[in-house]
């Protein structure tokens, strides 16, 4: 059963590359996947999905929310106003996209920069102000049961409250505050770097992956970089602890448990639950993973058969927990008979 979940999960998977057609035209230094090539994926899509064989309207609509929501995940970046133009700006980009046109993408890479940017600028004036973290605050964890701000003050106090949140989490992983303060403003130092790095190859995989989400939960478009991402956390899964990671906003967070796996037996771990330090062994020296890219927290987590591994978790329920949770590493979740 576990096998064929496995090679289910495989199949649902669209690793979107040009035709090798498509590609003979592009120029050698660039990606497969360039702006003409979007409508011919797009158009595969729809030819091999079960129930969603046209565009409509209803379709179009979900890709425009989907693909806008990328841009400020953790509605911190913009104003609903803000928000708004986005929004208006993609509904035209989806309908350029499918006959191949690709202006607005322009539009979007430039400006996501100019957000993150502002946002850098932002910490650097909060942690100079900072002294100690504020403990009174309450911050809604999720973004997505948070609305984007409705003006420029309540964006700043949302601001504030994020970034109290995750200078109180490098604290208890063990940093002193004035390193987690410079460890903060890196963290969105290097946020604007990979932005200001993003190609419109990778903009235009990000629309790809946008309107296969659109189609269904289960349908993604994987880069390159996407599948290599996905293979760390499949193999993570089927021989280290037992649990699919995912990252987002800087953090590891558990996407799912694997029945039968470690953690699943250990019984304490579960999904949603952010890890924030991995030490080896019991009693060994915990290492800060936020911030720290995926397949560099799969290499700290994992160990050899039989070792155990100590988790420094978050769990948000009603109040923020910090746990530490011990599991024993397994070489590998199948069992052949």
């Amino acid at each position: 059963m576990n096998k064929l979940r496995m090679q289910l999960a495989l199949v649902l998977i669209f690793i979107g590359t040009a035709s090798s057609a498509w590609a003979d035209k592009a120029p050698a230094e660039e990606s497969p996947l360039v702006c003409w090539s979007l409508p011919a994926l797009v158009h595969r899509y729809l030819e091999n999905h079960v129930s969603h064989r046209e565009m409509n309207d209803k379709l179009a609509e979900r890709v425009v929310t989907l693909f806008s929501e990328r841009f400020d995940s953790s509605k911190s970046l913009l104003t609903a106003k803000q928000f708004a133009e986005v929004k208006k700006r993609v509904g035209g980009l989806v309908s350029d996209a499918l006959e191949g046109r690709c202006d607005q993408f322009a539009w979007l890479k430039k400006n996501q920069i100019l957000w993150h940017r502002e946002m850098e600028g932002f910490v650097r004036t909060l942690m100079a102000k900072t002294k100690e973290i504020d403990r009174t605050i309450e911050l809604v964890v999720d973004p997505d049961k948070r609305a984007h701000p409705e003006n420029d003050d309540q964006r700043s106090s949302l601001r504030r409250k994020l970034l109290h949140f995750q200078l109180a989490n490098y604290v208890r992983s063990g940093t002193k505050l004035e390193e987690a303060k410079t460890k903060l403003i890196h963290r969105y130092e290097l946020i604007t770097k990979r932005i200001a790095e993003l190609t419109h190859a990778d903009l235009y995989a990000s629309f790809l992956n946008a309107f296969a989400n659109a189609l269904d939960p289960h349908s993604t478009y994987f880069s390159a970089d996407d599948l290599a991402d996905f293979r760390i956390s499949m193999d993570l899964s089927l021989e280290g602890i037992g649990a699919v990671l995912s990252s987002r906003d800087g953090y590891t967070s558990v996407a799912e448990i694997v029945p039968g796996g470690a953690a699943d037996r250990q019984g304490e771990l579960k999904t949603k639950d952010k890890i924030i330090a991995v030490a080896q062994g019991t009693d060994g020296e915990a290492v800060d993973v936020i911030d720290m890219s995926l397949r560099d927290v799969v290499k700290k987590i994992r160990g050899k058969k039989g070792t155990k591994v100590k988790l420094t978790v978050l769990r948000q329920a009603e109040k923020t927990e910090t746990l530490f949770i011990v599991i024993s590493n397994i070489s590998s979740f199948f069992h052949l008979q």
